[in-house]
């Protein structure tokens, strides 16, 4: 698949249907309250130090 041809007039009805099932997936997967959920850490772990010009 062409990276244009991702959304077209052609596939749009099963595009918003993958959609759709996506986004309920990742509702159920958030709402679940039988799954853990960390609390996001990620500003301990990103580093904003300047990157290295050299390799």
């Amino acid at each position: 698949m062409k990276n244009n041809d991702l959304l077209s007039e052609g596939n749009k009805v099963e595009f918003e249907r993958d959609l759709n099932q996506f986004i309920r997936k990742l509702i159920d997967w958030k709402t679940d309250s039988s799954l853990v959920h960390r609390a996001d850490d990620l500003n301990t772990t990103i580093s904003t130090d300047a990157l290295p010009l050299g390799g």
